[in-house]
């Protein structure tokens, strides 16, 4: 890893804050103390040292939060150039964000989270509605594009047959589609 000699990386967290790091360690209680989760492994690794990563998540207020409790993976630290002044020279950062609702990328100049595409019949409020923080909005936003019935036939018979890595799909896409 360190070698940058891995290209995409597909990661995710119990907490993605706005400029795409990520906690996998503890989460701090309102009224104080910690709850500890499952640790980083090879996390850091992942998300300073691939040339993209891409992070996959559910929307959720509780886990895309402002800031993280504990960085267990780099993304952009503080946004604009704050990862490369701290030192992190190999690696691209993290890419995209997918959702259940929507894709996101990081603008170049600030490096927070950007909606880059709004799935079928989602709107903006939902994405929004469903953060703990609000992204960067463009003036316009495609739809992304459905899965085709041969990429769903792919990922279903051959790809993840047992739903292994795919424990559920979104209500947008039903088995019908296919």
């Amino acid at each position: 890893f360190a070698k940058g000699r891995v290209d995409v990386s597909f990661v995710s967290g119990a907490q993605i804050d706005q400029y795409g790091n990520l906690n996998v360690t503890w989460i701090n209680r309102p009224g104080g103390g910690r709850i500890r989760l499952i640790g980083c492994l090879a996390l850091p690794e992942h998300q300073a040292c691939a040339e993209r990563s891409v992070i996959l998540a559910d929307l959720d207020r509780q886990v895309f939060v402002p800031k993280v409790d504990y960085i267990s993976g780099v993304g952009w630290l503080e946004g604009g150039d704050s990862r490369a002044r701290a030192g992190i020279d190999v690696g691209g950062g993290p890419q995209l964000v997918v959702t259940d609702r929507a894709i996101f990328d990081f603008a170049p100049n600030t490096r927070r989270m950007r909606i880059r595409s709004l799935h079928p019949g989602v709107t903006v409020d939902d994405v929004v509605s469903a953060m703990g923080f609000a992204p960067e909005i463009p003036d316009v936003i495609p739809t992304t594009e459905p899965p085709s019935a041969e990429q769903l036939r792919l990922i279903r018979e051959t790809i993840d047959p047992r739903r292994m890595l795919i424990g559920h799909e979104p209500k947008s896409i039903s088995r019908s589609a296919a």
